[in-house]
């Protein structure tokens, strides 16, 4: 029901590229995050007060990620997760993926949920609109396993489909985004993979 809440897998399908832009702040800094995705290849990257905190990048070579100037290249089942994430729409494949379970209705910021287990990733889903309210990843930090939380609302219709305009993201501390811009089918060039 995701799906068609969203705008429905013929509209879905159709989606080649989504850039979003969301601003928000840290601890009174004002950040901003940049996400590109295509078909295979995805760019996402954190600036704070116009300098690169973090970058993630997917393309046909890998994938890797620059915090503090620090790259790291992805390999095994890092390089497998950051690939799965590496399309404009994740949902279209889950119903047919191996291994993804149904774990029960659980109870998101008050609203019950329907929790979709995919290896590390667990996806919740509100019971009546269907819509994503929130996704939880179990992220290596260190030696010692972490769950990231990304809570998701008022989702916005931008050429026929909907996407979240709110997001909370809790990596140890909170941040909170609001998307300013959507676009569906332009602003990505393979320079945006490099």
């Amino acid at each position: 029901s995701y799906i068609k809440n969203v705008g429905g897998e013929k509209a879905l399908s159709g989606v080649k590229s989504v850039v979003t832009v969301s601003s928000g702040t840290i601890q009174g800094t004002p950040l901003e995050l940049t996400a590109k995705t295509t078909n295979g290849k995805l760019s996402r990257e954190i600036k704070a007060m116009g300098m690169s905190m973090m970058k993630q990048v997917v393309n046909d070579k890998g994938a890797y990620i620059v915090q503090q100037g620090q790259r790291k290249d992805l390999a095994g089942e890092d390089l497998k997760d950051m690939k799965d994430e590496a399309v404009p729409f994740a949902e279209l494949t889950l119903a047919k993926k191996a291994g993804v379970t149904l774990e029960g209705i659980e109870s998101v910021n008050g609203t019950d949920a329907y929790a979709i287990k995919d290896g590390k990733s667990t996806y919740y889903f509100d019971t009546k609109t269907g819509l994503k309210v929130a996704e939880s990843k179990t992220v290596d930090m260190g030696g010692k396993p972490m769950t990231q939380m990304i809570m998701l609302g008022d989702y916005r219709e931008v050429k026929g489909i909907k996407f979240p305009y709110h997001t909370t993201l809790n990596i140890g501390m909170e941040i909170d985004l609001t998307t300013t811009d959507v676009k569906i089918n332009e602003g990505v060039s393979d320079a945006d993979f490099q």
